[in-house]
């Protein structure tokens, strides 16, 4: 079987692509603005794009737009026969290069000058100035073989077999039958929703900012808070483990309290938003 068979096979059950009310040509650049003053963290390029995704088609709900997400998938994760991940450049130096297995932006419907329909896509990460079309942004993957797909805002993230073969695993939390420690990062073509009490997106949009504010305030720290959190700061699963777990021996504890105290500050402020937009 080749990738793209196996793409088809995984895909027969995916989200059909979204409906959504077309923007006019008028109202482009006030929907950037309106996203761009949000502030919201996008240099992070380890952080989780999902939650910057789905915070935006929050917003541009509340304002009266539709908009959808946009996923493109490297070839290692929809087929057994490639390890081929996307490779991208981090400006800040944080993790370079950077290797993804799947990206997400949100994206508008919009008539151009024209009168032409396009599909632009909303990713600061790549662009400050405008929105990308569907070809400059998955150019800026370095993978041609790349897939994308298109969602509706509800879906907020993926199952790979690995995930799902955990899930099913269990009934509850009580294991049912074992399964092989390590299973493929192999997409099924179903997606998830947030329940309505998950705070996954405020937890993402805060580790980006805490992300930021160590990146930013590391000349302060002693040369041995400086090593530990630069090498936290190139997964952003050891950085949420900062957060979550006990204090490393590496940092002291006024740092740690500090960090910590910031996090939460942000952890509540994006659930506030959240709770505004919802």
């Amino acid at each position: 079987m080749n990738s793209q068979q196996e793409y088809h096979q995984l895909f027969n059950t995916k989200p059909l692509i979204p409906y959504l009310q077309v923007v006019e040509y008028h109202q482009r650049q006030h929907i950037f603005d309106l996203i761009v003053a949000e502030n919201i963290e996008y240099r992070y390029l380890n952080g989780s794009c999902e939650d910057r995704t789905h915070l935006i088609c929050l917003l541009l709900k509340k304002a009266g737009f539709d908009s959808g997400k946009i996923w493109n998938f490297a070839p290692a994760r929809y087929t057994l026969l490639s390890n081929e991940l996307f490779q991208i450049q981090d400006p800040l130096g944080i993790s370079n290069p950077l290797y993804w297995g799947f990206h997400v932006s949100p994206y508008i419907l919009s008539y151009n000058q024209n009168g032409d329909l396009e599909t632009l896509i909303f990713d600061l990460s790549f662009d400050t100035k405008k929105f990308l079309s569907i070809t400059e942004w998955q150019a800026i993957m370095n993978c041609p073989r790349a897939l994308y797909l298109q969602t509706d805002l509800e879906h907020y993230l993926f199952y790979s077999i690995e995930s799902y073969s955990l899930r099913s695993a269990k009934i509850g939390n009580n294991p049912v039958y074992n399964i092989p420690a390590i299973q493929p990062s192999i997409i099924t073509g179903d997606f998830w929703k947030l329940a309505p009490d998950e705070t996954l997106v405020q937890n993402g949009l805060a580790i980006n900012d805490l992300a930021m504010y160590i990146y930013n305030t590391k000349s302060k720290m002693n040369a041995s808070e400086q090593k530990y959190l630069s090498e936290t700061l190139t997964n952003i699963d050891w950085l949420d483990g900062f957060v979550f777990c006990p204090k490393p021996k590496d940092i002291s504890h006024q740092l740690h309290t500090e960090l910590l105290g910031f996090y939460k500050t942000r952890f509540e402020y994006w659930e506030s938003k959240i709770k505004e937009l919802s």
